[in-house]
């Protein structure tokens, strides 16, 4: 009875968890798919090195979204980070390959909401990471996955093991030693049958 509440409970657990990354997950997907459209936006406006980086950072957010590992969401979350710091320090005075957001205000005003989508993200991203390896360290722990052996069970194994040494014994003593040796042959009681020499 312990037993089926402590797996029902476990069970509860992960689907709580699993429900946590999930939902992040969305959102990150979400916060993907909005980032696709700064990529079109800079390539539009003629910023060829704003549009590289969003690309490029476009993608990673697509193989953090497929690989949903740690590690990935953990890199995403570095290279979002980065690109916005080149984004407010562009913004702030003239950079070589951006120098379009000095001269069109209009694209300044996307790179401003861009900048906070990625300030946005990259918490996003560390949170989904964390999220998964909670996950994955409740799944890691004894009796989840793989059900601890009761007490019970463990009776029997060592009453079946003991009848089995004691079977052995009788046999034994039954066939007699064998013939050409001068040694004993005979398993003494409590031994495990390796342990004879």
């Amino acid at each position: 009875m312990k037993r089926e509440r402590s797996l029902e409970k476990a069970s509860e657990v992960a689907e709580e968890e699993f429900s946590k990354v999930k939902f992040w997950r969305e959102v990150f997907a979400a916060l993907t798919g909005m980032h696709g459209v700064y990529v079109l936006s800079h390539f539009a406006f003629d910023n060829c090195a704003g549009g590289v980086c969003s690309l490029f950072l476009f993608l990673c957010f697509g193989f953090a979204q497929v690989d949903r590992r740690f590690g990935s969401y953990i890199l995403t979350a570095l290279f979002s980070f980065s690109f916005a710091i080149v984004l407010s320090t562009s913004l702030a005075t003239p950079l070589r390959g951006f120098e379009a957001l000095s001269s069109n205000l209009l694209l300044r005003r996307v790179c401003v909401t861009q900048l906070l989508l990625l300030l946005l993200a990259a918490p996003v991203s560390v949170a989904v990471a964390l999220k998964i390896r909670n996950f994955h360290n409740f799944l890691r722990e004894p009796g989840v996955l793989l059900p601890l052996p009761s007490s019970e069970t463990c009776k029997t194994h060592k009453v079946h093991s003991s009848q089995q040494v004691l079977d052995l014994h009788n046999l034994q003593k039954a066939q007699g030693p064998p013939k050409g040796r001068n040694f004993s042959y005979e398993i003494p009681l409590g031994r495990p049958p390796s342990a004879a020499v």
